[in-house]
């Protein structure tokens, strides 16, 4: 399991053997999902937080909004330094 979390911007290799993305275990996914059609009468004046890359919005339109996260683990055959 992860102990921190950073943005892919701050994954960087200064060498092969200190690689920060070598060692990612897990990642975090953050989806802002919208709907096909707008609704009529509703506006959307919601921010929406997508992890730590920020907000988006108030989008002042007729769509609806839903962020959707998830925590995937990665299984790597080589092996990692985590311990289960």
């Amino acid at each position: 399991m992860a102990d921190q979390f950073v943005t892919a911007a701050g994954l960087t290799c200064n060498s092969a053997a200190d690689c920060v993305a070598a060692n990612v275990v897990e990642v975090r996914m953050h989806v802002l999902a919208r709907s096909l059609e707008a609704t009529p009468g509703f506006t959307d004046t919601k921010t929406y937080v997508l992890g730590n890359t920020g907000t988006l919005g108030p989008f002042n339109d007729g769509f609806k909004r839903h962020v959707f996260t998830t925590s995937v683990r990665l299984v790597n055959p080589a092996g990692r330094r985590e311990t289960p």
